[in-house]
């Protein structure tokens, strides 16, 4: 009798340990629409037992959106136990419905036992920073057919043939005739050498917030350029709606920007090369204007 009492005594005890435990997330709905790259809100609560440990919390916790811890407090409970508080300032770098992954909580006991607790996220709708609608694409040259040479009169032709005979043997000798300035290199070579010349970072955070912060110039610079786009006015979602070439890899390369710039991420080697080749797969898209592929 005794044995069977001591066995209920400890089934209680172990209900009353476990109901100690919660994990929340506040707002557990769905949050306001937010615009691209704007700050949401969120606050992540959890308490639990005294004499168990929680498990820190991973930095990847709002993956694919860039969390921020602001603030986090923990303060004992009445009862006996603690609470902790985590307020978080979460941006996205894409628009749409964003799909997060549940929030598992664990604390471990001092017996080595595990309790998890499982948190449903929010559903995250990130609105565009576009007007709506974008309306049609806007393209940096107005296209036209091509123009049908002028049949112009044989003697004018003669006449100016003759013309620039005379200028150019005037110019052999003119002694010390200044050189002609060399012209600017193409949009595309630009870029492409200040791509080369732009070495992957190191493992040094500031080393790689230069380098995400150089790579973004660089692609900027190359749409301003190539397409006559006021790139230094635009945000990268903008940038990539409105170029009429190389959509895909200039946003590749802008979103793994933003994600180091705004959301404090550290990405890898892997990512900087995918980074810095989506850069130089921008500068080659659709060939230099006026070019033609070799064949």
């Amino acid at each position: 009798m005794r044995a069977a009492e001591a066995g209920l005594l400890l089934v209680l005890l172990a209900a009353s340990v476990r109901g100690q435990f919660h994990a929340g997330l506040e707002p557990g709905a769905t949050l306001r629409p937010a615009g691209f790259g704007a700050a949401l809100p969120i606050t992540v609560t959890r308490q639990w037992p005294a004499g168990w440990t929680p498990e820190p919390f991973d930095d990847a916790l709002f993956a694919p959106l860039c969390g921020e811890l602001l603030a986090a407090a923990v303060e004992p409970l009445p009862g006996g136990g603690f609470r902790e508080v985590r307020r978080y300032a979460v941006r996205a770098v894409g628009i749409g419905t964003v799909d997060l992954p549940p929030l598992l909580v664990r604390w471990r006991g001092p017996d080595g036992s595990m309790e998890v607790r499982t948190v449903e996220p929010p559903e995250v709708r990130v609105a565009s920073a576009l007007p709506s609608p974008p309306g049609a694409v806007e393209w940096a040259v107005e296209l036209r057919e091509p123009r049908r040479p002028a049949r112009w009169p044989w003697w004018l032709g003669v006449a100016l043939a003759a013309g620039a005979a005379v200028g150019l043997g005037f110019r052999r000798r003119t002694p010390g005739a200044a050189a002609a300035a060399p012209m600017a290199p193409p949009a595309r070579d630009a870029t492409l050498a200040a791509l080369a010349a732009l070495e992957l970072p190191s493992a040094e955070p500031a080393a790689i917030d230069a380098f995400y912060l150089a790579l973004a110039a660089i692609v900027r610079d190359h749409a301003a350029r190539r397409f006559c786009l006021r790139a230094e006015v635009r945000t990268s979602e903008e940038l990539v709606h409105d170029v009429p070439l190389g959509r895909d890899e200039l946003a590749g390369c802008l979103q793994a920007c933003d994600r180091v710039k705004f959301g404090a991420m550290r990405p890898d080697g892997t990512a900087h090369a995918a980074a810095h080749g989506a850069a130089v797969a921008f500068a080659n898209a659709g060939g230099e204007p006026g070019t033609e592929a070799a064949p």
